[in-house]
């Protein structure tokens, strides 16, 4: 009894040292990204639609000036961020969205699964792989059902860990994958090629109609 009681014990505290290690995780990617004020990360985003067995791939963009200041564009999707308002809209489409970027907690945005993840999921138990990095699953902080079979893998850049590619499974039973291709620090905005920081400031694009949706 006394041994089947050690074993499980044992069995407990490694999970445990697990998650605390993959909260560490979370907690290193985060302030990884806060050495600096401004970043560009590319990625790509891998779309399975299970109804019709059809997958679609396409490379995107990230421009990041703080938590909640960002554009992202991922093949003819925009969206904007700053001030507590998202702005969303498709190239050569008729509307742009306006929202609280914190209203839906169903509305996953790339930011949050490549840089701020810590505020967003829990993580479970961390797997070494061979060649170093570590497996993650992740479950959703608060009621959200949007997403389920959430997998992280990070690696160490140097110091720093880094998020590498993330799975997951959303509501309708179709299969995302980011990966991370680059990324890059500014020091400041003025320092990002030229014209890239005006990404940041909202125009209404000719001939579409702007639909508030905030409360």
């Amino acid at each position: 009894m006394r041994h089947a009681l050690a074993i499980l014990l044992f069995l407990l505290l490694a999970q445990n040292a697990s998650a605390a290690r993959g909260e560490r995780i979370l907690e290193a990617v985060r302030e990884g990204y806060r050495e600096y004020p401004v970043w560009t990360v590319s990625f790509r985003h891998s779309f399975y639609w299970e109804m019709t067995g059809e997958e679609v791939v396409e490379e995107g963009r990230l421009l990041l000036a703080g938590e909640k200041v960002f554009r992202v564009e991922v093949g003819a999707q925009r969206l904007l961020a700053r001030d507590g308002a998202l702005w969303r809209w498709q190239e050569g489409g008729e509307q742009v969205l306006l929202e609280s970027l914190e209203n839906d907690p169903d509305v996953i945005l790339p930011q949050q699964l490549l840089v701020d993840l810590e505020s967003h999921f829990r993580p479970g138990e961390a797997q070494k792989q061979e060649d170093g990095s570590v497996r993650l699953p992740l479950e959703p902080r608060g009621d959200s059902e949007f997403m389920s079979s959430i997998e992280l893998l990070a690696d160490k850049d140097g110091r720093e860990w880094v998020v590498r590619q993330l799975a997951f499974v959303d509501i309708q039973g179709n299969r995302h994958r980011y990966e991370l291709l680059e990324r890059q620090p500014f020091e400041s905005l003025e320092a990002l090629p030229e014209g890239q920081a005006a990404g940041l400031e909202f125009t209404l694009p000719p001939g579409m109609d702007l639909i508030d949706l905030r409360p």
